[in-house]
């Protein structure tokens, strides 16, 4: 069954022996294709007429390539099991490449062929509406053990299965999401002190400007720009650091999204609206000052 149970074995060309491939094997029903969506891109199904010891098989896109089959419907396929035996199947159809494991791997070969009638069935695979599910299991769990009483009913919904291989990124989100949070506001407040600090050293300067005919305008930009150059500086360090960070941390994934250069000049600017929107009120509150308070002692 897809993300809990495959077989592996080795696959080869009858007229390449010593070209072997190890692949996935699925046998099954018929009409499990059907039963998880899966796209025929060439060729046909699994036909329900031809018995369950038929040679006919199914192989998905990455198969066709792994085993260089331009044209693979109809062509030979030998088969290697556990005990040494040979087999021989034949392609009928070719699926479209799905991915039956985690993000984190690539998209491996697979072949599907017709379950054996001496194998034993591990697995029952539903599809549901989602309309519902309580009666719907509880039908199902009825007809099992009319037809099969000895054995104990057990189940599992694949979406859950398919959100359990996440489980692990979900978490780092939350947590980078919380630290991040905690890390802009702590910066907030550490940029909310300088300025008060800065402004405050600088009282008898913004004075004199003011006295001089300076605006609020100028005097705001002129508290706001040491601040956005130290933002900018600190962009200019951390940049390497995450992209070597998020290069080491995609690097787990066979499919990823590329990093592109936009994304640091995103955070720069976000970066500096949130450090002006922090010190602009510190500045503003400066350069509306009377300049006669600041100056009258000197």
């Amino acid at each position: 069954m897809p993300w809990r149970e495959t077989n592996r074995y080795t696959f080869y060309l009858p007229e390449k022996e010593n070209d072997i491939q190890v692949m996935t094997h699925w046998p099954c029903d018929y009409d499990f294709i059907e039963t998880m969506q899966m796209y025929l891109v060439d060729g046909k199904g699994l036909n329900p007429k031809s018995g369950y010891n038929c040679c006919d098989v199914l192989i998905n896109e990455t198969a066709a390539r792994e085993l260089g089959l331009e044209k693979p419907v109809g062509h030979k396929i030998n088969q290697i099991n556990l005990y040494g035996k040979e087999m021989e199947y034949v392609v009928a159809g070719v699926v479209r490449d799905f991915h039956f494991e985690s993000f984190q791997e690539k998209i491996e070969p697979v072949i599907i062929s017709s379950l054996d009638e001496s194998l034993h069935v591990q697995y029952l695979a539903v599809r549901m509406t989602g309309k519902d599910i309580p009666a719907t299991m509880y039908y199902i769990k009825e007809v099992w053990n009319k037809f099969v009483p000895d054995q104990p009913f057990d189940s599992y919904f694949l979406d859950k299965d398919l959100d359990n291989l996440y489980q692990e990124e979900k978490t780092t989100a939350q947590i980078f999401t919380i630290f991040t949070f905690l890390s802009i506001l702590i910066a907030a407040l550490g940029l909310f002190g300088l300025a008060s600090h800065s402004a405050e050293q600088r009282t008898r300067e913004i004075g004199i400007r003011k006295a001089m005919g300076a605006s609020i305008r100028r005097i705001i930009l002129m508290l706001s720009a040491q601040f956005t150059r130290w933002v900018l500086w600190a962009n200019l360090l951390a940049f390497p650091i995450a992209y070597l960070g998020m290069r080491f941390w995609l690097g787990r994934y066979a499919y990823h999204i590329r990093i592109e250069g936009q994304m640091f000049v995103y955070a720069a600017i976000i970066a500096i609206i949130i450090a002006v929107s922090t010190v602009s009120f510190q500045a503003i509150r400066s350069a509306r000052a009377n300049p006669v308070e600041a100056l009258q002692y000197e």
